[in-house]
């Protein structure tokens, strides 16, 4: 799935055995919807976050407790269109 989306937010934490760096976004789409991602230590080292802004991300949708989060395989920040 590719997304484009706002970022509004981001949770920073660490992995329990190692202690990487992992991620827990939240965007909003085109539409107004919510999108939730989570951005596990390779892709967070791979594709950082580059602060507030409109980003294009691609990743697997994955469902737990009933709730819809994309598990971000590549992202990156993009402008904002003009004229």
């Amino acid at each position: 799935m590719t997304c484009l989306g706002y970022l509004v937010c981001i949770k920073h934490t660490a992995t329990k055995k190692d202690q990487r760096r992992l991620h827990f976004g939240n965007f909003l789409d085109p539409e107004g919807a919510w999108l939730d991602t989570v951005h596990f230590p390779d892709s967070a080292a791979n594709f950082p976050f580059r602060g507030r802004g409109f980003y294009a991300f691609t990743g697997i949708v994955m469902e737990d407790f009933g709730v819809l989060t994309v598990s971000v395989t590549f992202m990156e920040k993009v402008g904002i269109k003009t004229g």
